[in-house]
């Protein structure tokens, strides 16, 4: 039972905390006696999964808005993305400062690199909801990758052609 509670109280007290406070929702808790308010403009694709990895004196999950910044997906992110695709890497779960859920599991980098490609090709913004603790799924990571093959295909017929 501690162990389910600690971490809990602890995501639930650096949250609070830090509504009460009036920061901005994007945070980053680098030791129990500093946090640090990260503004949308400031996060990138490879700083937001720096930010999901599990390091001692960090909060167990992390706070932050629903959706995901529109725009801070780029084509330039997608060559990082897929390299995450296939990680089975244990990291934080997302948690909105407006839920009452404070998740018990941990999320994959995989399935966050899976939602956020998928939102990319679909044009859509990355919808965390009140709490997100994805898991990697083969089978969705091998049809990203055969259409990231097939994309890649397509303009270098397109580009041949002329």
């Amino acid at each position: 039972m501690k162990t389910l509670l600690l971490p809990a109280l602890s995501c639930l007290i650096i949250g609070l905390t830090l509504i009460i406070q009036g920061y901005s929702p994007y945070y980053s808790a680098k030791d129990p006696s500093y946090l640090k308010t990260l503004e949308k403009q400031q996060v990138s694709v490879r700083g937001f999964f720096e930010s999901l990895a599990f390091k001692p004196g960090t909060a167990p999950c992390i706070i932050a808005e629903s959706t995901f910044p529109d725009g801070l997906i780029v084509a330039s992110d997608l060559d990082y993305l897929f390299s995450q695709v296939n990680s089975k890497q244990k990291c934080k779960c997302i948690v909105s400062f407006l839920s009452s859920i404070i998740p018990t599991d941990s999320a994959e980098l995989g399935g966050y690199a899976i939602e956020l490609i998928t939102a990319y090709r679909e044009k859509k913004t990355a919808n965390f909801g009140l709490y997100k603790c994805p898991k990697q799924d083969s089978a969705v990571a091998n049809k990203l990758l055969k259409w990231r093959a097939e994309s890649k295909q397509k303009r270098i017929s397109a580009f041949n052609k002329y």
